[in-house]
């Protein structure tokens, strides 16, 4: 039996070979869809910057602008907290940074 007929049935039905059966198969297996390849552009690792410090160094801006940023709410998915310490996504906020016009360097 495969997993698609012994799917429709309840497990108090099921025998006790089948059962074994399901239990020694892959996990891949009894999903029904293979992984996706993971794309070099998901297997980069993330640029995370610890800081106002930090984050202000990086973008060549003061403390202040970055709290500024971040209460503004525009940035909020590249921003997150933990107690005290404020965490960038670096590429994030520079995504969301080249979408916003303000930051529009052809406007210059």
């Amino acid at each position: 039996m495969n997993i698609e007929e012994l799917s429709h049935r309840q497990i108090k039905d099921l025998t006790v070979g089948e059962l074994l059966s399901i239990l020694q198969m892959p996990a891949s297996d009894l999903v029904g869809t293979p992984k996706a390849p993971v794309t070099p552009e998901q297997e980069r690792e993330k640029h995370y910057l610890h800081g106002l410090g930090e984050i202000s160094k990086y973008f060549g801006v003061t403390k202040h602008t970055i709290v500024k940023w971040k209460k503004s709410g525009k940035y909020d998915d590249a921003f997150f907290q933990t107690g005290r310490v404020v965490i960038a996504d670096a590429d994030r906020l520079m995504e969301l940074m080249r979408r916003d016009k303000r930051f529009d360097r052809k406007k210059r």
